[in-house]
Parts: C-alpha cells; structure tokens; sequence
C-alpha cells in the first residue's frame, strides 16, 4: 500500500514500457492499415511511370532526386570527385536537360562543389520532384495525406503523454528518496526513440499504396535491392582483396620479390567482367540483365535509370562513378577504389 499513483515501481515499470510499444508500433502499423482500408486498394495504376516517378514511388522525393543525379552524372553533365562533391561539368547540357524533361526539374540550379547528400537534398525540393508526389497521390499510387497527419498526431501525443508521465514519476521518486534508476533509464530510451520515430513518421507520407507497392513488386524492386546488394558486398570484398594485394606487392618489393600471378587479380561474384588488377580500377560492370526488371519493356540506360530508381545510387552502374556518388551519401556503402573524379563514365 501506500504507493505513488497506486502503482508499485514495477506496476509502473509494466504499463510505461507497454506504452513505449505502442508508441514504437503506431508508425509501423499506418502503412499496412492504410493498404488495407484506404481508397486506393482497387484503383489501377497509370499505364506508364518513367524513371523519376517510379523513383518517387520507391523512396520518395530523395530517391527521385537519385535518379536525377545517377542520370546526369553518367552523361557527363556533373562530375563527382572521390569525396562525393558535385560540380556542373556541362552548364548547357544541364539546361537542355531540363528544358526537355516532362517534369521541368530544374538541373541547370545544382550548384558546384557540394557534397551528393545536399545536391539530392535541394532536387527532392525542387517544384518538379514535388509535382511528381502530387500525381501519385491524385493516381492513389501513394497513401492519402490522412493517414500520414493521423500517424503523426497519434505518435506525438504517445510520446508527449510518456515524456510527461515519466518525468512526474521521476520527481515524485526523487521527493520522496525512491530508487529511479530503470525508469531514468526508460525515459532516456522514450526521449531519444521519439527523436528517431519523427523520421519514421516523415517517410510515411511516401509510403505506396496496395496497388503502388503491386507496380514496384512488378517492376522487380525486391529482386534489384537483393542483387545490388550483391554487388555493393562484392565490391567490398573486391576493394579489401585489392589492399591486401597492394600489401602484399609492397611487401615482396621491399623484400626483392615479385608478388605472385594468382593474386594480381580479384574477380568479383557480382559481375564477372568486374576485375581489380593489382591498383587498377575495376573493369565496366555490365548493364542489368532484363531478367532483374520483369516489368520493364525497354533496355540499355531507361534500364539503368529504372534500376536507380528502385535501388538508389548503389544501383549505378560504372563502379567509379558509383563509389564516388555514395562517398557523397550518409552511410554510404560500395566498394572499390575511387579515382580522382567522376563525369559521365568517370574522368569527364
């Protein structure tokens, strides 16, 4: 008896961490829910996406914005040096682009010497990329702008009740001489799980619908993601395969000798044609097989770009181009040795 609130430490303990659950699994469950519920369940998608809306349909405005640079970096119009910084190698191809492209996305505005993190930043805002959301929303390609307001309203009152709750019981427990230590503990989890759920809650309003997700499933998206992944562990293993080629060749020079043939070249499992010959870069890796992109009728670059699209910038194909682009990247990955810069096929 005589308990604060008329819950024991561990009573407390029980309901605080079932409401962290349900706080944690509100976001989570608003895609389904909206899949399921939501209008768009039996409206048939548009004929035809091209590159940047499937993008947008995949991962948003970013990974539209993706597209933009994968496309424009492999032509030659930017260039990209080894760090991921970004500079217009081609003002008037730039422009001519954008005068062209049905959806006015102004490339000719990137600016120089930016990092590929920033330049995606400022095309996801671009009012092109932006006019691509709202067509897919209008098609019920992505899920209704209710849900979206309904999952943040939802998920910040949770976590304004938990942090309010929490930070009453941790003055009540202090007043009066109680331990504090596991609720202190849980209350730093709720604030910082709170901080990382607003970005969850912010993708939400890019989610696909039913029949979004159909399309992407149609188009191939789980098998790219798998087979770049693929190819991204590849390349690692390729780039520390090299280094330890190089040491071993620097060690054996250093000792008079020669480092021997069957180390000089280290044959990624990805792409067969991607070899890494003691310090030189990696050989073209070739285009993606038809079979990766059931749903795609075209070949060559409308394939490439549609494998962006539905990958990101780890499904570039030249491995140069490729690495430096997600050197620009938080948590890039990739593998390889970069070079010195990057445009069109690299060196441009």
């Amino acid at each position: 008896m005589n308990q604060p609130w008329g819950l024991s430490g561990p009573q407390f303990l029980l309901i605080y961490g079932a409401g962290m659950a349900a706080f944690f699994a509100a976001p989570l469950l608003v895609a389904p829910l909206a899949r399921a519920f939501g209008t768009a369940s039996s409206v048939a998608p548009a004929p035809v996406l091209d590159a940047y809306e499937v993008g947008y349909l995949a991962g948003g405005p970013e990974r539209a914005a993706e597209v933009v640079i994968g496309e424009l970096a492999a032509g030659g119009a930017l260039r990209v040096d080894s760090t991921g910084k970004i500079s217009q190698a081609d003002p008037e191809q730039l422009a001519a682009w954008s005068a062209t492209r049905t959806h006015g996305i102004a490339a000719q505005a990137i600016p120089d010497g930016v990092s590929a993190q920033k330049v995606r930043g400022q095309l996801a805002e671009d009012p092109g990329v932006v006019a691509i959301g709202v067509r897919l929303r209008a098609e019920r390609l992505l899920i209704a702008r209710s849900w979206f307001i309904a999952a943040g309203v939802t998920a910040g009152v949770l976590w304004l009740a938990l942090m309010i709750v929490g930070g009453l019981r941790l003055a009540e427990g202090a007043h009066n001489h109680r331990p504090t230590g596991d609720l202190t503990q849980l209350y730093i989890v709720t604030f910082l799980l709170g901080v990382a759920t607003l970005g969850r809650v912010k993708r939400l309003q890019w989610a696909p619908t039913r029949v979004g997700a159909g399309y992407l499933k149609q188009l191939g998206q789980p098998e790219v993601a798998k087979r770049v992944k693929e190819q991204l562990a590849a390349d690692s293993k390729a780039a520390q395969a090299a280094k330890k080629a190089e040491r071993k060749a620097r060690r054996a020079e250093r000792r008079g000798g020669t480092l021997p043939a069957s180390n000089a070249t280290i044959v990624s499992p990805a792409f067969a044609e991607a070899t890494v010959p003691g310090q030189e870069a990696a050989g073209p890796a070739r285009a993606l097989p038809a079979a990766w992109l059931p749903g795609l009728t075209g070949v060559g670059s409308e394939a490439v770009l549609l494998g962006i699209a539905l990958a990101g910038l780890a499904a570039v194909q030249d491995p140069t181009l490729r690495t430096a682009l997600l050197a620009g990247l938080p948590s890039s990955g990739g593998g390889g040795g970069g070079g010195g810069g990057c445009g069109g096929g690299c060196g441009g």
